[in-house]
């Protein structure tokens, strides 16, 4: 199938497009026992020849911004279909995705969500390039020093000799125990999400020098 090329002002995908892709997001996440970050649920999905992600380099802020919207859409709306039936819950982020048990009480946790409202509305897919990179840039790329790196190792409850493994399933064990959806603390969660991010930026930063 022939995936949508990039235009300045993008087709907003059919009601069935969206079905289709939240039935490959949905297999991916339910075959992902621990978890899956979402460059990697990215990248799953652009193995399919019927994906409708937007082809073309991540490089480039608007096709990162267009792919990720997408899929942050078909996510909150599984997540809305699993607390729906109480069948699951799904954490959704950036560093980890996964599905975790449903808890009573979970369905009503949507009314409040300002991000579920942002990506359920496919309008906000049409920023413009202007737009896309002023949001990027305020949003992005600061290098690690080393005292921020173990500042972050001490708020995951790490020493500097973890491994990405372990640095993973530590920060997985503490989202899961802070995440405000679950009665936690949003100031640690959102401590504890900075960390990760500041350790993956590091990790980045080693690779490329």
């Amino acid at each position: 199938m022939h995936r949508p090329a990039l235009q300045s002002a993008p087709e907003l995908p059919s009601a069935a497009d969206v079905s289709r892709l939240l039935e490959q997001v949905r297999a991916i996440v339910e075959s992902s026992a621990d978890g899956l970050s979402e460059h990697a649920l990215i990248k799953a999905l652009r193995e399919d020849p019927d994906c409708i992600l937007p082809e073309g380099s991540l490089s480039d802020p608007v096709i990162l911004y267009r792919v990720h919207f997408l899929v942050f859409h078909a996510l909150y709306h599984l997540r809305d279909r699993y607390r729906e039936s109480r069948e699951a819950n799904l954490f959704i982020g950036p560093l980890l995705i996964c599905r975790e048990a449903y808890e009573n009480g979970e369905a009503g946790l949507a009314k409040n969500d300002s991000l579920r409202r942002f990506y359920l509305d496919l309008d906000n897919l049409e920023a413009s390039r202007e737009e896309i990179e002023d949001l990027l840039a305020r949003a992005n790329q600061f290098l690690v020093s080393d005292s921020e790196r173990a500042e972050a190792l001490r708020t995951l409850e790490l020493d500097e000799h973890a491994s990405r493994e372990d640095i993973r399933r530590r920060f997985r064990e503490l989202a899961m125990r802070h995440h405000p959806d679950r009665g936690g603390d949003g100031e640690n969660f959102k401590r504890i999400c900075a960390a990760m991010e500041l350790l993956t930026e590091a990790r980045a930063e080693g690779r490329r020098h």
